[in-house]
């Protein structure tokens, strides 16, 4: 009786876990972290919708540490490698910075564009997106689950918030 109590908490916990961690859209083949979607811009044509989005790339994309951008007008992509620098996000409670870098890629089409925000990473040998709580971890090992929870939260919200204002710009 025991043995299947301890195995339905076990059971439940590794669920609860798995439902924290998995808040980030991932692709299924990659298992990494991506943000992708075809936005359709109605009358618009691709050298207009590629004009808007290096204007947005330059001057709507907020809370951005660096920026560095590259073009192909030929084929009207835009690529960006960009990051955030957030205080506190450090495994301890000290208050030390963590950068945040990403790629954005939008395509431009006649009527439509699609972006893909991808290939997050940070400046130190931490990958909050990937952990995973395990049965048998101790409670400091816990809290740094519970932060890097707190952490997808708020990269999730930031690059939605980027991606509103974009679907706004363009």
């Amino acid at each position: 009786m025991r043995k299947n109590i301890l195995t339905a908490f076990l059971l439940l916990a590794a669920a609860f876990v798995q439902a924290q961690s998995s808040n980030l859209p991932t692709d299924p083949r990659t298992h990494m972290v991506i943000y992708t979607e075809k936005v359709q811009v109605p009358g618009a044509g691709a050298q207009d919708i590629y004009d808007k989005a290096r204007s947005f790339v330059y001057k709507g994309i907020e809370y951005i540490h660096m920026v560095q951008f590259w073009g192909d007008p030929d084929n009207r992509i835009v690529h960006v490698k960009a990051g955030i620098r957030r205080k506190d996000w450090d495994q301890s409670d000290e208050n030390v910075s963590l950068l945040l870098q990403f790629d954005l890629t939008v395509a431009c089409y006649e009527g439509y564009y699609e972006y893909t925000f991808t290939n997050f990473t940070t400046d130190r040998d931490w990958e909050p997106w990937k952990v995973e709580e395990e049965a048998g971890m101790s409670k400091e090992e816990k809290k740094v689950i519970r932060k890097e929870v707190k952490f997808r939260k708020w990269l999730d919200k930031q690059i939605r918030y980027n991606i509103d204002k974009m679907k706004q710009w363009i």
